[in-house]
């Protein structure tokens, strides 16, 4: 007995001296713990001035107005449902009237900052004494305050709705806050096939949005997490490094050769086109490409033997004043004789590309994410009348280099679909 107590308390010390010595970036707070009733009042939604994307559609005010109710709205329901499903937290519903001055208190705070905070400004102290004197109330530990400060409607071949949520817990006995938590909520659909319009209505993608919105939010409430692109941060991508040529080898002749690809060094700045969402700043290629040539590095400089150089990529960001970059390179490029499937002839040429890709965290050189992909193609297609010629063998690895990088992007996006279950 006396030894599980002495482990006991050696565990209490060693953690404790953990939590002075860990990374910021090691162990997030978690805005949820040690909170066993929670008060949520209603969202708030006040999406401020020039808040939307540069792509975003300019509403009509009414159907602007009705399609924000109805998100504030789908957004309570799924929050409260997905809460209600954590083990060990009771969620309080009836909300006194104090309530109502938090919510009206953090819509002004939310309006009176047009411009894009790089901090949240909803959560002052005058809001955090009303959502201390409303958990007194309620007896809970905390306050969940959340809002809604960026909602859009984009149509390019899709017709899309986004929102960004923003939450703050407010800790009842301590008065602390945790947060902000950001989470962006995204769905779309495509155009009909008969007539003019899109499958879903707005209504429907609102509905879609909310939800997603709320995953997200819940994710990060249980973690202490935010996804990569939900805040207001800026993003660079790095031109992908390229070689200038790929290795053709003749198998029937034995012959090794180079040949060149000058389509690979035109496009290395737009072969890698990464989804960062519609609330990350995109930052432009020109001032890319300018702090590179101020720092004196290559896009090849980059990357080592065992991956992307992260010290290298965080400097290039810092420079820029992003919070994350991109880099990615073609580590390997062929082109030889395409085999027939059962080995009798050979048909044309065939080009595979082989490519890597890594996303990396400008305050503390971390690389969060880290891909490679590949992709091929081919010289000749079968017809009926037999096998005809469409690429050249340069155009094969151009066309193969564009396949790797797609699948770039695509796992990606599942990453980032990962980071949410």
């Amino acid at each position: 007995m006396s030894r599980a107590f002495e482990y006991t308390c050696a565990l209490l010390a060693l953690s404790t001296q953990g939590d002075g010595l860990r990374s910021p970036h090691a162990l997030p707070k978690v805005p949820l713990a040690y909170i066993r009733a929670l008060a949520v009042p209603p969202p708030v939604f006040a999406v401020r001035s020039g808040a939307s994307g540069a792509a975003d559609l300019p509403l009509p005010e009414p159907e602007r107005r009705k399609l924000t109710e109805r998100a504030a709205a789908q957004l309570d329901d799924a929050l409260r449902g997905s809460l209600a499903k954590l083990k060990g937290l009771r969620i309080v519903s009836e909300m006194p009237d104090s309530a109502k001055l938090v919510s009206a208190a953090q819509k002004s705070a939310l309006e009176a900052h047009p411009e894009r905070d790089r901090v949240s400004p909803s959560i002052g102290p005058g809001i955090q004494l009303l959502a201390r004197r409303l958990a007194e109330e309620t007896g809970t530990d905390g306050v969940l305050l959340i809002a809604v400060d960026r909602f859009g409607v984009r149509t390019a071949f899709f017709r899309e709705v986004w929102m960004r949520v923003v939450a703050h817990v407010v800790i009842e006995r301590s008065g602390e806050v945790r947060g902000p938590i950001y989470a962006v909520g995204q769905a779309r659909t495509a155009p009909r096939l008969v007539r003019a319009g899109f499958m879903r209505s707005d209504a429907e993608l609102v509905t879609d949005a909310a939800a997603d919105a709320c995953a997200n939010l819940i994710h990060g409430l249980e973690r202490g997490d935010t996804a990569p692109f939900a805040a207001d941060v800026r993003v660079a991508v790095i031109p992908a490094a390229v070689p200038d040529g790929a290795i053709a080898a003749d198998q029937g002749a034995g012959t090794v050769e180079r040949i060149l690809v000058p389509a690979l060094a035109r496009q290395a700045d737009v072969l890698f086109q990464p989804d960062i969402g519609p609330v990350a700043e995109h930052i432009g290629g020109d001032q890319v490409v300018a702090a590179m040539v101020g720092l004196g590095l290559t896009s090849g400089q980059l990357w080592t033997d065992s991956g992307a150089d992260a010290a290298a990529a965080a400097s290039v960001a810092r420079a820029l004043g992003a919070h994350y970059v991109f880099v990615s390179r073609v580590r390997a490029a062929s082109v030889g004789r395409y085999e027939s499937e059962d080995g009798s002839e050979s048909v044309g040429d065939i080009a595979e590309v082989v490519a890597d890709f890594g996303l990396v965290r400008a305050d503390d050189a971390r690389v969060l994410w880290r891909s490679d992909g590949s992709g091929s193609a081919r010289s000749h297609i079968y017809t009926p009348e037999g096998p005809r010629r469409i690429r050249t063998r340069p155009q094969c690895v151009m066309d193969a280099a564009v396949a790797a990088f797609a699948s770039g992007r695509f796992a990606l996006e599942e990453w980032m679909r990962g980071r949410r279950k």
